[in-house]
Formats: C-alpha cells, sequence, structure tokens
C-alpha cells in the first residue's frame, strides 16, 4: 500500500487539512490496468509504425485507463482535529467529499479488525469522545504495527500504545 502525504485546504471555509492519500485499487486491479494499458499502446504504436489507421477506441481506453489508475481516496484531518474528510479524486481532483464532525479533538490512529477477511482493517480515528471510521484496507499483519505508526505521525498524532 502507497500511502502519500497531503495538505489541502476547503476553498469555502479556508480551514487546513492534513492528510494521506491511498490507492482506490488493490495491487492486482493496478496489475489489471497496467497490463491493459500495455495493449492498448501496443495497439497506438503498431498502428503508427505501419501506418495503419489508428483504431478510434484505443486513445480513449488509454486515457479511461490513466483516469481509473489516478483515482485515490484522500483521508484528511483539520488542523485543529475536529473536522475529518474523506474524498475520492482522480487526478488530484475531489470527485466526492464526505466530511465527518467529531465531538473533541482526534488523539490517535487505530487499525480495527473488519472481520470480514484475514488482514482486512478499519482506519479508525479515535478521540475522547469519538470513534470514526474513514477507510478500510488489507493489510499484512507484519506492516500493520509499522503502517499504524506512519500514519500516526502523517496526522502527527499519538503513537499507539500495542
Amino acid at each position: 500500500m502507497i500511502i502519500i502525504p497531503v495538505n489541502s485546504v476547503d476553498p469555502k471555509t479556508k480551514e487546513r487539512f492534513i492528510g494521506i492519500s491511498l490507492s482506490v485499487w488493490p495491487k492486482c486491479g493496478v496489475a489489471v490496468f497496467l497490463g491493459i494499458l500495455l495493449i492498448l499502446t501496443s495497439c497506438i504504436y503498431h498502428s503508427i509504425l505501419y501506418s495503419y489507421t489508428i483504431p478510434t477506441w484505443a486513445p480513449w481506453g488509454v486515457i479511461a485507463i490513466l483516469a481509473l489508475l489516478s483515482m485515490r481516496w484522500r483521508l484528511s484531518m483539520s488542523e485543529d482535529g475536529k473536522t475529518l474528510l474523506r474524498q475520492l479524486t482522480i487526478f488530484s481532483i475531489a470527485i466526492s467529499q464526505t466530511p465527518f464532525k467529531c465531538n473533541g479533538e482526534v488523539k490517535r490512529i487505530h487499525l480495527m479488525p473488519s472481520g470480514l477477511r484475514k488482514n482486512q482493517y478499519y482506519i479508525l480515528f479515535v478521540g475522547p469522545e469519538t470513534k470514526v471510521s474513514l477507510h478500510y484496507c488489507i493489510i499484512p499483519e507484519e506492516k500493520k504495527r509499522l503502517i499504524t505508526y506512519q500514519i500516526s505521525s502523517m496526522f502527527n498524532l499519538e503513537m499507539p500504545e500495542n
């Protein structure tokens, strides 16, 4: 899982957010999209190389696959720790946005097992009165502690106890 730190500003309220960006697709989905992209670019390349007419669907397919590969979830927290934000982005442009207001300040991050699949966890933002789940992902057991520490440090939160 590639975790990218992000900073953003809400254009309406001018509130600053710090957060992380996570890929929407699992590794197997990315591999399938890259295979399709390879076939499409090969089709375009050979059409140009041998002076054939480029199929009209090939360039649109490349654009669609690139758009799908650029889709990411952006999980952000306001600087005061009272507002959480979940955004779906394509080419770093927010397509959908879901804000969550917390009663108190968020203090730490906790990975809670979902119980649906092995090594699938909810990313919980935990405060004195609230627990908000913004995302779930599959994390190998041996990397769970490392990823928890990385996410906590990116959000500048308390480190987990266990």
